[in-house]
C-alpha cells in the first residue's frame, strides 16, 4: 500500500485519494445489501478529466479494475466493487456548470454536478432541462442519472463527453465537430449518445453532458384524487395517458399517501398550508380550505389510493383549462381532494429523506415498467403476489407500499419494502441530527433482512415473468435473461471492443462483457 500511495501522489493531490481505512463500508454497498461486493482498495476524487486519464493509465499499469460512483444513493448494486483491490472513482469533484446557452437552448454540465445545483444555476435564466430530474437530486448527479436512466428516458441529452477504457476522449453528436464545438444537435450520424445512456458506466466514464433546455412555464395547475382501489387508479392512468400536457403523474397507495408528507415533502406541506392562509386565489381554488386551515393534512388519513397531477401552461388559467380535461376523466372513478402533495413536491424540489421510513425503517424499492395498456392487469397481479406473501411478511414484520408513475406509453409499478433494522453509515450521515441520535441505536435484524432479500428476488422474478423493463439496472435485474441472444451478443461485442480487459465496472449491467467471448 505504501508503494501505491507514492504512485498516486505522482499525479494526484493529497485530497484526491483516500484509503479510507475506517470508512470503506460506505462504498462497499449502496442503500441495499449485496454479499458479492468488496470494499475498494482506494477511493479517488479527481478534480479534472486529465486526472481521470492518469487514473486509467495507473489502473492499466497495476492491473486494477475501476468502478465509478456518482451520488451513491442507488439500490441495485450499481457501483460497489465486485472484484478485490479495485479503484473507485467518486466524480463529485467534477461538479461545475460550464456553459448555459439560452439561445440555442443547451447547458453543458460536469457529470458530478447534482441536479439541485444545476437547477439552482439555471433558475437565473428561467430555464429547466427537458426531462424529469430525480427527486433525489439534492444528492444524485447528472452523470449517475445518465448512467442508470430515469423513467421517461433521457431524450434531452444532446451530447456526452466520455473517456473510453483505452483513455481516448470523445464527444458525441454535433459536439464532435472539428470546428465550433456546439452540442446543439444529438442525431448527427449514429446516435452514440444513446450508447452511454443507461450503460451503468461499462462503456466509458462520463465527464460532462450537454442537456437540452426549455423555458420554465409560468402557469401551473395541480389536482389530487382519491380512488378506492389500485385497479381503479390503474385504469384511470390508461385513460389519462392520451394527455401529453400532464407533466407529473404520481400514484400512491394508502401507506405512502399518509406518510410521504413526513419523510419527503414535510417542509413543502408546511409551506403550502401557510400559503393557503395568505393567498386568496389559492384559498378559493382548493376544496375544503376551511377544514385545511383547522386540521391540516389529516384528511389524507381517510384516503386510499391517491393520484397527484401537475400541468404546466403559459398561465395558470391556461393550465387549469388543460387540467379540467384530466379532472373529468379522474372523477369517473374517484373523488377530488385538496392538491397539497403535488404543490409540496414542487416546493421541495429535491429530497432524499424518502430512503427511510417515517420512523427510521430500512427501505428499498423494486420497480418494473410495462406498456401503459397493461396497467390494470399488472396492478391486479402484483396485489395477488403480495397477498400470497402476507403471512411471511407479518411474521418478519415487513411492510410494503406502492408508488406508481405513468406516461403516455408506460406504467411504472414500484413496490417499496420497509422493515426495522440497523442503519448504515450512509443512512445516518444523511438524516437530521435528531434523527441520527434516535436511529443510530437500532439493532441488527438479520432474519427480516434475509427475508427482504428473498422477497425482493421473488418480486424481481415476477416482473421478469410479466415482461417488465427497468431503469437503474445495476447488477440486480434480469437484464441478460430478458433480452434476445442476438442483442446481448451485440451489446457484449461493443463492451469487448471498447474494454477488452474489462477495466470499467466489471460485473455491472448484469455482467455484459468479456466473459461472453
Amino acid at each position: 500500500m505504501k508503494n501505491l500511495n507514492l504512485e498516486l501522489s505522482n499525479f494526484l493531490e493529497d485530497d484526491e485519494f483516500s484509503f479510507l481505512e475506517d470508512n470503506k463500508e460506505i462504498y462497499e454497498n449502496d442503500l441495499f445489501f449485496s454479499r458479492s461486493n468488496f470494499k475498494p482498495q482506494v477511493v479517488l476524487f479527481p478534480k479534472s478529466k486529465e486526472k481521470i486519464q492518469n487514473i486509467i493509465h495507473f489502473a492499466g499499469k497495476y492491473n486494477k479494475k475501476i468502478y465509478i460512483v456518482g451520488g451513491g444513493f442507488s439500490y441495485t448494486n450499481s457501483y460497489s466493487p465486485e472484484i478485490e483491490d479495485s479503484l473507485l472513482i467518486d466524480l463529485s469533484r467534477l461538479n461545475k456548470v460550464i456553459e448555459v446557452n439560452k439561445v440555442s437552448r443547451y447547458v453543458i454540465v460536469e457529470a458530478g454536478c447534482t441536479w439541485k445545483k444545476l437547477y439552482e444555476e439555471l433558475s437565473v435564466y428561467d430555464m429547466i432541462v427537458d426531462f424529469p430530474a430525480p427527486l433525489s437530486g439534492s444528492h444524485s448527479t447528472v452523470g449517475g442519472a445518465i448512467s442508470q436512466g430515469v423513467p421517461g428516458g433521457m431524450h434531452g441529452v444532446l451530447g456526452l463527453e466520455v473517456i473510453l477504457p483505452n483513455n481516448t476522449l470523445i464527444r458525441t453528436g454535433s459536439w464532435a465537430l472539428k470546428k465550433k464545438l456546439k452540442p446543439f444537435y444529438r442525431n448527427y450520424g449514429p446516435d452514440t449518445s444513446g450508447l452511454f445512456i443507461g450503460d451503468n458506466g461499462i462503456y466509458g466514464i462520463k465527464l460532462s453532458a450537454a442537456l437540452h433546455l426549455k423555458p420554465r412555464q409560468k402557469g401551473k395547475a395541480y389536482a389530487s384524487f382519491d380512488f378506492q382501489s389500485y385497479d381503479a387508479l390503474a385504469q384511470t392512468m390508461i385513460e389519462l395517458s392520451k394527455f401529453d400536457f400532464i407533466v407529473r403523474r404520481t400514484g400512491l397507495d394508502p401507506y405512502e399517501t399518509r406518510n410521504i408528507s413526513k419523510v419527503g415533502l414535510g417542509d413543502g406541506v408546511k409551506t403550502v398550508l401557510e400559503t393557503i392562509k395568505e393567498n386568496e386565489s389559492l384559498f378559493k381554488r382548493l376544496s375544503n380550505t376551511v377544514s385545511l386551515l383547522k386540521t391540516g393534512i389529516s384528511f389524507l388519513n381517510a384516503c386510499n389510493w391517491t393520484l397527484h397531477l401537475k400541468v404546466d401552461g403559459i398561465s395558470d388559467e391556461h393550465a387549469e383549462i388543460s387540467m379540467q380535461q384530466a379532472r373529468e376523466v379522474c372523477q369517473k372513478k374517484s373523488r377530488e381532494i385538496p392538491s397539497i402533495l403535488p404543490r409540496a413536491r414542487d416546493l421541495v424540489g429535491f429530497s432524499i429523506r424518502k430512503f427511510l421510513g417515517p420512523n427510521g425503517e430500512r427501505w428499498v424499492a423494486t420497480s418494473g415498467l410495462f406498456p401503459i395498456e397493461e396497467s390494470k392487469n399488472i396492478a391486479q397481479k402484483v396485489q395477488l403476489f403480495f397477498e400470497k406473501e402476507k403471512q411471511n411478511m407479518e411474521r418478519f414484520n415487513v411492510m410494503h407500499s406502492f408508488i406508481t408513475n405513468f406516461s403516455q406509453y408506460y406504467f411504472l409499478c414500484e413496490p417499496c419494502f420497509y422493515w426495522n433494522d440497523k442503519l448504515s453509515i450512509k443512512h445516518l450521515n444523511n438524516v437530521s441530527h435528531d434523527e441520527r441520535v434516535k436511529f443510530s441505536t437500532f439493532p441488527e435484524n438479520p432474519s427480516s433482512r434475509s427475508y427482504v432479500v428473498e422477497l425482493r428476488n421473488k418480486l424481481r422474478e415476477f416482473f421478469f415473468t410479466h415482461g417488465a423493463v427497468h431503469v437503474q439496472i445495476g447488477n440486480f435485474y434480469n437484464f441478460r435473461d430478458s433480452l434476445d441472444d442476438n442483442y446481448i451478443n451485440f451489446l457484449s461485442s461493443i463492451k469487448n471492443t471498447l474494454d477488452p480487459n474489462t477495466i470499467l465496472n466489471p460485473g455491472k449491467l448484469d455482467s455484459i462483457g468479456i466473459e461472453d467471448k
